[in-house]
């Protein structure tokens, strides 16, 4: 969890830079932001930010923030702080089906309003079944956008489906004095689908028989309005899953 702590002054050459809350998708911190206490095993109790975590060097093309959420209610993060993170080699030993959840939620969450909130929650509460929100502190907005995820994902997780690689993991190289530094996930947009061999050979056949038929125009000398064709073909999808 992002616990209330102040931010640290000290700064190295490390992977995951200015850590900040994603509420509106900025990298500002905001000590506003929304603030709830829970529980989880261990834990009778704690205030956390109630929110996804933002990076200044972790940015999508057009520069807005990739939201990172904590899988790691073990260790805690400084708004402000930087870390190191490494390949993921699933130290807290999850269970497939918890990294499988995991991976729906990060890909399906929703970026705009309490989304990336509610989906930091549900991720919680996959990896511990003891976690619970005790209190929302009056952020009833953000109460109704947890148990809309919840109920998505008991009506849409398909547990015989793979959605591992719609996610990637990382650890946290921890600083155990402090108990520091939180493992991440974040969601891959899904690459847009290939179109079938058979549109592609009608598209191609179709292009070449209009060529033929302009060429064919062309040399009897007549004149006429030629056909403009702009087939609509799916592009590469830019990886958004890498630090800048």
């Amino acid at each position: 969890m992002l616990v209330l702590f102040p931010a640290s002054g000290a700064n190295a050459d490390l992977s995951v830079k200015n850590i900040g809350l994603f509420g509106g998708g900025n990298f500002l911190p905001d000590q506003n932001s929304t603030v709830i206490e829970i529980q989880f095993t261990g834990n009778s109790g704690s205030w956390v930010y109630g929110d996804a975590q933002t990076a200044t060097n972790w940015t999508n093309p057009g520069g807005s923030a990739i939201p990172l959420y904590c899988i790691d209610l073990a260790h805690d993060n400084y708004v402000g702080s930087s870390y190191q993170l490494t390949a993921w080699s699933n130290p807290n030993s999850l269970s497939s089906d918890t990294l499988n959840r995991i991976a729906w939620a990060a890909a399906n969450a929703s970026l705009t309003g309490y989304g990336p909130a509610a989906t930091q929650l549900l991720m919680w509460s996959v990896i511990d079944p003891n976690f619970k929100v005790i209190n929302w502190d009056g952020e009833s907005a953000l109460q109704a956008a947890y148990q809309n995820v919840v109920g998505e994902m008991n009506s849409r997780y398909n547990g015989n489906a793979n959605y591992l690689p719609q996610a990637q993991f990382f650890d946290a190289v921890h600083e155990p004095a402090g108990n520091l530094n939180q493992d991440l996930v974040l969601g891959i947009p899904d690459p847009p689908s290939a179109p079938e061999p058979s549109t592609l050979v009608i598209a191609v056949l179709g292009a070449l028989g209009l060529i033929g038929y302009g060429w064919h125009r062309r040399c009897t000398g007549r004149r006429s309005h030629r056909a403009r064709v702009s087939p609509t073909l799916p592009t590469a999808r830019m990886q958004v899953c890498h630090p800048l």
